[in-house]
């Protein structure tokens, strides 16, 4: 466990890191914690300070971003801890001379599969496959002697002995799925920009003529726009531009919900293990083309899964100007089944734009007992066309 007086700020990422990795190579089983609101006072002894609510939002920002820069993947989690509180959220005596006191708990779970190194290149410190462990409270880099004990400790092991394929879920499980443009002529903003407009476009035709008649002309658009029992609101040209330029951030969240609530593919892959024995402490990494028409939300979606076997968590899910990389760690896959990767579908959208494409879903699978890293690569087409197949190679 470690402690800090506050979150980390955007200048130590690199130490937000190389803390996280540090725990996740610590020997033993179980979960470790950054515990923020909390300092030493050099006498052996931890004074709690306390978060506030901007320096909690900023706890949530570490926790999701931390966890697409380690390798394998480690899950990385954010609680807001009441100073005084048992798990099951009763009182201690503690909390009365601590009134409403808060600490945030970044915790770092899933830590069965070491080494952890860095992904990626952060800040000044941390290149690309680095790697760190702490002794006696002194965070140090991995060194050969590291990586010859973890070898070991893994081959003491029985390896995993069978095949492990990935393939997209479904009534035909394959590894090319065909999709159309998602269609969204009904998105919110694009409606309420068509009103607008509507009722710009009669105001200015009757600025033009010198219309001595323009309320009972807006008045007319007004009900073509909104409907006959709309109650009339009068607003001039200005105040109808200054809301069409504004629809963008006033119809974000609606578009959003209509977008992957409503509109978006329910997209998951199925992962068949056919072997000796079940794949223990695994993680999968999903990884797609960003910025090319193609959108992705995670979470739940409301609806059941039937076919969805995995007790697992949301998907950690990571945009960057390269990528779009999904992740999900499990303590166990079992043996001579084909298990859903997601208990809740990925949902996709796909823009004009990305018509035509073949966009490649690869996938890179780590398991304690595998002597190296499953991967390989799906396909997504994009096509014009209505409906959703999936069909094998």
């Amino acid at each position: 466990m470690l402690a800090r007086r506050a979150p980390y700020a955007a200048e130590e990422l690199d130490q937000l890191t190389m803390d996280v990795i540090a725990l996740a190579n610590q020997p033993g089983d179980g979960k470790r914690f950054i515990v923020l609101g909390a300092e030493g006072t050099g006498t052996d002894q931890i004074r709690f300070t306390g978060l506030s609510h901007t320096e909690h939002l900023r706890g949530f920002e570490c926790a999701n971003w931390v966890s697409a820069c380690i390798e394998p993947l480690v899950r990385v989690s954010y609680l807001q801890w009441p100073l005084g509180s048992r798990p099951d959220g009763s009182r201690t005596s503690a909390s009365a001379n601590n009134g409403s006191l808060q600490l945030g708990v970044l915790v770092v779970d899933g830590c069965n599969n070491p080494p952890y190194l860095a992904r990626r290149n952060v800040g000044r410190a941390v290149r690309a496959g680095d790697g760190w462990i702490r002794e006696r409270d002194v965070l140090r880099r991995l060194t050969r002697s590291d990586f010859d004990r973890y070898a070991s400790e893994r081959l003491a092991d029985p390896l995993f002995k069978g095949d492990v394929a990935i393939r997209f879920a479904g009534d035909s499980p394959g590894a090319v799925l065909r999709l159309p443009v998602t269609d969204l002529s009904a998105l919110p903003s694009r409606r309420a920009a068509e009103q607008i407009e509507t009722l710009l476009s009669a105001k200015e035709s009757a600025r033009a003529l010198n219309a001595r008649h323009d309320t009972y002309i807006a008045r007319l658009a007004y009900a073509r726009a909104f409907g006959g029992d709309a109650v009339y609101v009068n607003k001039g040209v200005e105040t109808l531009r200054a809301e069409l330029k504004d629809l963008e951030r006033e119809f974000s969240a609606r578009d959003q919900q209509y977008k992957f609530l409503q509109q978006a593919h329910r997209v998951n892959v199925q992962i068949e293990i056919n072997g000796d024995a079940d794949l223990e402490n695994v993680s999968l990494v999903l990884s797609l083309p960003a910025n090319v028409g193609l959108e992705v939300h995670t979470g739940p979606t409301g609806d059941a899964n039937s076919k969805a076997s995995l007790s697992c968590r949301d998907p950690t899910l990571e945009t960057t100007a390269r990528d779009i990389r999904i992740g999900a760690t499990y303590a166990r896959l079992p043996n001579r089944t084909s298990t859903v990767a997601f208990s809740a579908p990925l949902r996709v959208c796909f823009a004009a734009k990305a018509a035509g494409y073949k966009f490649p879903l690869r996938f890179v699978l780590h398991a304690r007992n595998l002597r190296q890293p499953i991967t390989g690569k799906l396909y997504i087409v994009c096509t014009r066309e209505r409906g959703l197949t999936a069909t094998p190679n």
